[in-house]
């Protein structure tokens, strides 16, 4: 069994491409985490600066990779200063 696990991210439009860049550093070690089978990169056409990540979770891996998961909470909605370059 799997989960999907969708992010979405509002960037600057002046930052859209150093982010684009940032998720190809990053997404490699995502790929790699134990019980992830899939990440895809999506950006909405009419306005760049929105970015998705659609990832597919084995769910056991998924329980160690998602915090709070485990403790039967199937969701997180954390927003943070980290994207408001």
């Amino acid at each position: 069994m799997a989960i999907t696990v969708t992010l979405a991210f509002l960037v600057v439009r002046e930052r859209v491409e150093e982010f684009k860049t940032l998720l190809k550093e990053l997404l490699p070690d995502t790929m790699a985490y134990d019980g992830c089978q899939s990440v895809d990169v999506y950006s909405d056409q009419d306005d760049p600066g929105l970015i998705y990540t659609c990832g597919r979770l084995g769910i056991q891996g998924a329980s160690t990779a998602i915090p709070g998961l485990a403790e039967g909470n199937g969701h997180r909605r954390d927003s943070g200063s980290v994207l408001s370059w």
